[in-house]
């Protein structure tokens, strides 16, 4: 009876083992299921997770760069920005950094928004609006050649040839702007030289040099005017106001000029310009066939403008032979009187208020006289 009992519970403990152990392989595979079931699931929870993560990561550094932009730390703003990918982000900073800047010029804080336009332009270096800001910024200094050079220089950052005449056309309003300005206020001799500097940066302007050409006729440079008026001749929109002012210029060359001399003792002293560069007082001297200068003057003049050895020759003087070496000059001027290529000798000859001698070498050029009463020297073209 107790075998029967025996065997009964040993298959009961059976079972129950069978059962659990089933039971427990369904929620194993169940478990091991249900994760690949729901995978499609996380994929879009992930990606979705993704692309918040990268706008925030966007806008955070939009954000570190605005700090840096409001603390002036520029170099480190250049430092961010090369790495913000977003494009709604970087136009929306570029318009910030750029209202920024140009609030820094209205203050007159000209370092600070010198660095923020700097820093900007070694992010992108052809950006159009800080090229422009550059320049106005420039203007406000009153660094007036400078601006216009910034403002000639845009040409080189642009990629079509109706944006290069653009960027010209407006350089050349503002130099056109300036020159009204000396023009109506008889700056003549500022006009000259304002427009020597842009001619070298923008060769093929005639009208450049119809203003220089303007400004030699008022500064009473009528040669040189009258050589550097001739390209305008021919050309179309300048022709018949280069004409007009032409006649001008040759009907001045044919009058006879009156210069102003002093007189000393028996002598008279006229002021001639060497080169257009160094003045010299030299005192007229009718019996020496060639133009003196001192030897002290003379290394004064050599530290101012180029002069050329020719030779040395031997001149008769009041004291006897002497040696001297002989030099020669681009021009020498006496009010728009000019002798290219003038030779003049270099002596230990020194004058009581005077530099040296103007001897024939100058005045046979000209029809010459003096009037001795009124202490004139009357010089009229030949």
């Amino acid at each position: 009876m107790w075998r029967i009992t025996l065997f009964i519970m040993l298959l009961c403990s059976i079972t129950i083992n069978v059962y659990l152990f089933l039971k427990l392989n369904i929620k194993v595979i169940d478990n091991t299921v249900l994760p690949y079931q729901s995978a499609p699931l996380n994929v879009e929870s992930t990606t979705h997770s993704t692309k918040l993560t990268v706008n925030d990561e966007g806008q955070l550094l939009s954000l570190k760069i605005e700090s840096a932009l409001k603390s002036n730390d520029y170099f480190l703003a250049s430092f961010l920005i090369q790495s913000l990918q977003n494009k709604e982000l970087l136009a929306k900073l570029k318009t910030y950094w750029l209202n920024s800047t140009k609030t820094l010029i209205a203050a007159g804080q000209f370092i600070e928004a010198d660095k923020a336009i700097t820093a900007y332009l070694e992010f992108t270096r052809d950006d159009i609006d800080f090229l422009y800001l550059q320049v106005d910024k420039t203007l406000k200094q009153q660094l007036v050649l400078t601006a216009i050079e910034y403002a000639y220089n845009i040409q080189y950052h642009v990629f079509t040839e109706n944006k290069k005449r653009e960027v010209i056309d407006y350089a050349r309003q503002m130099v056109y702007q300036y020159a009204d300005i000396f023009i109506k206020n008889n700056q003549w001799l500022e006009l000259q030289g304002f427009i020597e500097q842009l001619m070298v940066i923008d060769v093929e302007n005639l009208h450049l040099n119809w203003l220089y050409t303007r400004a030699q006729y008022h500064l009473g440079e009528f040669e040189l005017a009258r050589k550097n008026i001739e390209p305008l001749l021919t050309a179309p929109n300048y022709k018949v106001k280069a004409t007009t002012l032409l006649t001008k210029i040759q009907g001045v060359l044919r009058q006879p000029e009156n210069i102003q001399l002093t007189k000393q003792g028996e002598h008279f002293i006229v002021q001639a310009s060497i080169n257009d560069v160094f003045t010299v007082a030299l005192m007229i001297d009718t019996g020496a066939s060639i133009s003196l200068l001192s030897e002290q003057v003379f290394a004064e003049v050599n530290q101012y403008t180029q002069v050329d050895y020719v030779k040395d020759l031997t001149l008769s003087t009041a004291g006897g032979l002497v040696t001297a070496s002989i030099y020669q000059a681009q021009s020498l001027s006496i009010q728009g009187f000019i002798v290219k290529d003038f030779l003049f000798a270099v002596s230990p000859y020194v004058g009581t208020n005077n530099d040296g001698l103007l001897g024939m070498n100058y005045l046979r050029a000209f029809e010459f006289s003096i009037d001795q009463s009124n202490n004139r020297l009357i010089l009229n073209n030949k």
